[in-house]
């Protein structure tokens, strides 16, 4: 089994639009609203290709809400960590062109006990997978070496780690040598 990380899981909103004009008032002619965040993506491509896999991070509020509901459509295996803080949002805004304007919320903030929970559940989850991936952003008050924890985590249980990341958090990350 594949074990997927997204910590900052996002429900993403795209809306089609003829143009996009600052300053004046827009119309959609398309909204779609679908669960985001890379791990869930790389989760719904694994459960696409027959892969077993299950994923795993922090979800609040009514869009964490959302969010489960749409994976179970998805048929998607989940085992959130329930936080205070409300799950963020995305917008990506399509206009005729094919030009594409994104606006990323930062993520919420997540209590030092949902941590602690979400690294239990994470050992927990490890005895039963055969590798982890750990995919994008982490929410604004999670240290930049919280995916090195997670790497050495795995590294303890035997199991490989691939880690798509950015900025300070991927380089921390690579000094606790992930597999990929």
């Amino acid at each position: 089994m594949i074990l997927v990380v997204n910590l900052n899981a996002s429900v993403d909103k795209r809306y089609e639009m003829t143009d996009l004009e600052k300053g004046d008032v827009m119309r959609a002619t398309h909204v779609e609203n679908t669960p985001g965040g890379k791990g869930i993506h790389v989760a719904n491509v694994a459960t696409k290709l027959n892969e077993q896999c299950l994923v795993t991070g922090f979800l609040g509020g009514k869009t964490g809400e959302f969010i489960e509901e749409k994976l179970k459509e998805y048929n998607i295996t989940q085992d959130f960590v329930k936080i205070q803080g409300e799950t963020r949002e995305c917008l990506a805004i399509i206009t005729d062109d094919l030009v594409q304007t994104e606006i990323l919320e930062p993520g919420p903030e997540v209590t030092e006990e949902e941590k602690y929970r979400l690294i239990e559940k994470y050992k927990e989850l490890l005895k039963s997978c055969d590798m982890v991936v750990a995919s994008g952003s982490m929410p604004r008050n999670i240290s930049k070496d919280f995916y090195k924890t997670l790497i050495e985590i795995a590294h303890s249980y035997g199991k490989k780690f691939l880690l798509d990341t950015s900025g300070e958090s991927l380089r921390l990350g690579i000094e606790a040598k992930p597999f990929l």
